[in-house]
């Protein structure tokens, strides 16, 4: 029963974490270059900070041009980085499938050996049953040839007390 209990835990966390990954992925594939730089510059900028002079000089500064290389840098960065997190949750992913895989393989033995247990106790009870049959079989035969003995004393004794 443990074993079972254990089995569904795991596959609870497993899929837990899927889920999760799964979550992170479609949020990361969903950012556009737009996003990742509000990201990287700190947020969103409110709609009074889009006016020319509104406090977002960071992000003027890369709108303009004057950062280009550095927005393409950026963007290499941020692609790498969502390549290592894909590969990562690619490694997290293979690692809970084997430890899934060894839990099933581990519950499979336990059952084969469960069923085996039971074959065993079943051809036990078979074996007991033939022997307590014999044994009947051999008291019945033994009780008969004693009835057979007392029946042919006692006709015996008949015949000689009517002859005396």
């Amino acid at each position: 029963m443990g074993l079972g209990d254990d089995v569904k835990q795991i596959a609870t966390d497993v899929g837990g974490q899927l889920a999760g990954v799964a979550v992170d992925t479609v949020k990361a594939a969903a950012k556009t270059p737009l996003d990742v730089l509000e990201e990287i510059l700190g947020g969103k900028p409110s709609a009074g900070d889009n006016k020319p002079g509104g406090g977002n000089e960071a992000l003027e500064h890369v709108e303009q041009g004057a950062g280009g290389g550095d927005q393409a840098a950026q963007q290499a960065a941020v692609q790498h980085q969502t390549q290592e997190d894909s590969q990562q949750q690619a490694i997290k992913l293979q690692h809970h499938r084997s430890a899934m895989s060894q839990w099933q393989q581990h519950y499979d033995q336990g059952k084969a050996q469960e069923e085996q247990k039971k074959k065993v106790e079943q051809q036990q009870k078979e074996e007991q049953k033939k022997f307590e049959i014999k044994q009947l079989e051999k008291q019945k035969k033994t009780n008969y040839q004693v009835e057979m003995a007392k029946a042919a004393a006692n006709a015996e004794k008949s015949r000689n007390l009517g002859a005396g």
